[in-house]
């Protein structure tokens, strides 16, 4: 369990904190890294799998993508919620704001790119769906929420392109990943968007709690090595 402190969905990089009284650095990932390597380091470890929720749900992916990068790909993940992808942004564009929508208005997505940087800038390719269209098998990660998220403007009528395709805004916002996880060959991520359940589904009874252990699970029986070694 780690803090958000830094308010950087758990993915800074270290870069300078903007428009902070106090200054400091957005650090987020980093700090999260570090307490995932003081654990390995200090108490017994063999699997390692990382479960974020809502702002966590961001990050989770963040540090996975992160550690893969370093040689040392986690288990798998489960990341619940809430996804950084180009879809989010016409979405808070419409809402943000609006009754019921959670980020106030004005809201502006640059600002928050420009704060995190790397893992939420869409020029730069480092977002699930991109990720994984280049071909990204390393860690198998799960993506699941509700339809009825508030966060996704579940609670909200279609945008237009959630419209045009037949979806309400948080199918359509995890549309374009279960898309590039269909086309993957034996991919081994999954989305899952539960009808009628909302905000972090894992963390209350309902069906993600069948379909996590059902992942895991699956995970499990192909036998994967330790991430960080047998400790």
């Amino acid at each position: 369990m780690v803090s958000m402190c830094d308010h950087d969905l758990y993915s800074g990089l270290g870069t300078p904190y903007p428009n902070n009284p106090n200054g400091g650095e957005v650090n987020g990932l980093q700090a999260t890294m570090a307490a995932i390597d003081f654990t390995v380091a200090n108490y017994p470890t063999t699997h390692v799998f990382a479960h974020g929720t809502s702002a966590g749900s961001v990050g989770v992916f963040s540090v996975a993508s992160s550690f893969a990068t370093e040689g040392s790909p986690l288990t798998g993940i489960v990341a619940d919620s809430y996804i950084i992808t180009p879809r989010i942004l016409p979405i808070n564009e419409a809402y943000a704001g609006a009754p019921g929508y959670p980020l106030a208005g004005p809201f502006d997505s640059q600002d928050v790119i420009d704060k995190v940087g790397f893992f939420l800038d869409p020029e730069l390719l480092a977002y699930p769906e991109a990720r994984v269209s280049d071909g990204f098998t390393d860690v198998p990660m799960l993506f699941i929420g509700g339809d009825t998220d508030p966060f996704c403007a579940g609670n909200q009528l279609p945008i237009a392109e959630a419209t045009a395709a037949g979806l309400n805004n948080c199918d359509w916002l995890f549309d374009g990943l279960r898309q590039v996880i269909a086309d993957q060959p034996d991919s081994p991520h999954q989305t899952s968007i539960i009808d009628g359940y909302g905000h972090i589904p894992t963390n209350y009874v309902s069906p993600a709690n069948d379909i996590v252990d059902d992942f895991i699970g699956e995970i499990l029986s192909t036998n994967p090595p330790y991430p960080f070694g047998a400790n």
